[in-house]
């Protein structure tokens, strides 16, 4: 089954929720769960995100 999400899309949609102008990384990686709830068969989150 191929993904219909658009990877970039949604984590930046989820950087939109930081509080701050500027974040970590660390804060971005907060986000891993759901994203991995997204794109199950991304076993790589961390490393894509960076």
């Amino acid at each position: 089954m191929e993904e219909t999400r658009d990877w970039t899309t949604d984590v930046l949609d989820f950087i939109q929720h930081i509080e701050s102008d500027v974040f970590t990384l660390q804060e971005v990686y907060k986000f891993e769960g759901k994203l991995s709830n997204l794109y199950p068969n991304n076993k790589n989150i961390k490393a894509k995100i960076r």
